[in-house]
């Protein structure tokens, strides 16, 4: 589509170029050799669609997958999202509250950031109008993509704000707000996979915040700050250049996009829940705890034993990766793996915007977003598969660990 005649860019735009882009917004992840300010309205309301595409079909086939997963006993798929067995009319109604959430937040943000944008007087009505509605989109997809040369160094602390309220409601994860939803009306109690959800992402936005905060001292501000901790969670959208700041603070930010969303967002990464658990096993062990026990209740240890699965998996991808790469391309280690981050865990947060916008291959930045795209729910599937359990048992016996 990005071939079309009527479509164009500023620097043309070659085959390799409009299909790394297409790949790139379908995965929403805004990495890409072609500024999306380039483009002419056609080309820019096509990479739209494909945004809105890539993340509501993206929600809507986690979804779908759970749905074929019903056999499943209740508590058995907590990594993915969906702790609690659904009929077949909930079933139906959670993917209503995907189609009908996602198009109620982004219609909120649309209205908030178009009147943003005209009251600023630096628009007209439709101008802003447009801004909005493809900031909404871009927001709550979690893809980073915007008709801005600076994505939102220029902008106002609002935008900022708005910005961000529409990245953390994408990232929230449907299942979440379904079980939100469920309470609110009385009917039934939050499961503890919300729970989880919920606390990590506050301990997450506000540690992050003050965290990064510490390290860049006056370098940034408190609204920059805030808002690249929510950005580098997966949106892609930056105020502040990964280049520019301290190596701390771009430890801290590869960190935040490792964790990434929660289950059944529009994000990616480890996910809240996971990292959740990974950091409650360890708190237990200390403890002299042999069981995982979270809000009086306890936590099957296989369930754990995937999160650490799926997190040393992003890891050793992202290593090898860019160390093959760096070795390869003789490229900076540093840059290369930010980028190999970026686009594994789908944040797509640019290292910097002057010169070349990519070191890292396309080719390899490509193969990461797509694998970043349906790695973790891969894994998942394969430890969900059902298995002919053993019914031997063996004598225990301990070994030295240190």
């Amino acid at each position: 589509m990005l071939k079309l005649p009527f479509v164009t860019h500023v620097t043309g735009i070659s085959w390799e170029d409009a299909f790394f882009t297409a790949i790139a917004a379908t995965c929403v992840t805004h990495m890409g050799n072609l500024s999306t300010a380039g483009f002419n309205l056609p080309g820019q309301l096509i990479v739209l669609i494909l945004l809105q595409i890539g993340g509501l079909g993206m929600m809507s086939l986690v979804a779908s997958v759970v749905i074929m997963m019903r056999g499943i006993k209740a508590g058995e798929n907590i990594v993915l999202g969906a702790p609690r067995s659904m009929s077949a009319g909930k079933m139906e109604k959670l993917l209503r509250t995907v189609i009908t959430y996602t198009f109620i937040i982004e219609a909120i943000g649309f209205v908030f950031l178009t009147g943003t944008f005209w009251l600023q007087k630096d628009f007209n009505f439709l101008t802003s109008a447009y801004y909005g509605l493809f900031h909404s989109v871009s927001a709550f997809c979690n893809a980073g993509f915007t008709p801005f040369n600076d994505s939102m160094m220029t902008v106002t602390w609002i935008v900022k704000l708005i910005i961000s309220f529409l990245v953390l409601a994408g990232g929230l994860g449907f299942y979440a707000v379904f079980d939100l939803w469920e309470s609110f009306h009385g009917r039934g109690k939050l499961l503890i996979n919300t729970k989880l959800i919920l606390i990590a992402s506050a301990i997450l936005v506000v540690g992050g915040t003050l965290f990064f905060k510490a390290l860049e001292g006056s370098n940034t501000s408190w609204m920059d700050t805030y808002f690249m901790v929510v950005s580098a969670r997966s949106s892609g959208f930056f105020s502040v250049l990964p280049s520019l700041m301290h190596n701390n603070s771009t430890l801290v930010i590869m960190l935040l996009m490792l964790v990434g969303c929660s289950p059944g967002s529009t994000g990616g990464g480890i996910r809240t829940v996971g990292a959740s658990l990974i950091f409650l096993t360890i708190l237990n062990a200390f403890k002299g705890n042999v069981r995982l026990l979270i809000f009086k209740r306890e936590i099957p240890l296989r369930y754990a034993l995937k999160s650490f699965a799926i997190a040393i998996s992003f890891i050793i991808t992202a290593t090898v990766l860019a160390l093959i790469t760096a070795v390869t391309f003789d490229l900076s280690l540093k840059r290369v793996g930010f980028e190999i981050v970026s686009a594994l865990t789908n944040c797509g947060l640019p290292w910097d915007i002057n010169g070349k916008l990519l070191a890292t291959p396309r080719g390899l930045i490509a193969y990461c977003m797509f694998l970043g795209r349906i790695g973790p729910m891969t894994i998942l599937l394969f430890f969900l598969r059902e298995r002919n359990a053993s019914h031997l048992s063996y004598p225990k016996e301990r070994v030295i660990i240190g």
